[in-house]
């Protein structure tokens, strides 16, 4: 109180961020995938400043997105991760994602990547689906996707199995997979809420 002037206090706090697991499924040997697409989001309280986007697999390679231009990502907004695995050899094939700022004491993030090398018979034609934000406990607008049978028999699908840190959030809403076999060169349908 004697203390002429005024004092200041100044407190820094870390962006809180989320990044969801990706399995991309079954790649065949030695070819790459189809490119996948993975959401950093920043929770908050102070902007994310992507710098730095890594695999720890070269089988997983970044072919993009908007981390990657180092632009200021303020709390409450998303930037991008693209990724494609070709796998080296046959069997399950995993990674870690690092994004990360360029900052001392900067803020990071990991997520796991998973993938299997092998002779793939389904490929999705959508390789993710974004939803809106969306109020807690009412449903978001159902996004769609396809899913192609890309090998020399027909396919039967039998079931749809949400996996990830939060699987309760989605559902499948329809589908025209579970109806009839998919024959080789054809693809069906599938609608999933949030």
């Amino acid at each position: 109180d004697d203390a002429a002037g005024r004092e200041v206090v100044s407190v820094a706090r870390q962006a809180q961020l989320d990044v969801p697991s990706l399995d991309v499924g079954t790649v065949a040997v030695l070819l790459p995938g189809p490119e996948w697409y993975i959401p950093v989001r920043n929770d908050g309280p102070s902007t994310f400043l992507p710098a730095v986007v890594e695999s720890s697999s070269p089988e997983f390679t970044i072919t993009g997105g908007t981390c990657e231009l180092g632009v200021p990502v303020p709390p409450g907004s998303t930037c991008t991760v693209k990724v494609v695995l070709t796998p080296a050899l046959p069997g399950v094939r995993t990674a870690q994602l690092t994004v990360s700022e360029d900052l001392f004491g900067g803020t990071s993030v990991t997520s796991p990547l998973l993938g299997q090398g092998g002779e793939p018979a389904l490929l999705p034609t959508s390789s993710g689906l974004d939803f809106p934000a969306t109020a807690v406990g009412k449903a978001s607008p159902a996004l769609s996707s396809d899913i192609a049978n890309i090998g020399f028999a027909p396919t039967r699908i039998v079931r749809f199995h949400v996996t990830g840190d939060h699987p309760d959030d989605f559902v499948v809403y329809s589908n025209s997979c579970s109806t009839e076999p998919v024959n080789p060169g054809s693809s069906c349908g599938f609608d999933v809420v949030f």
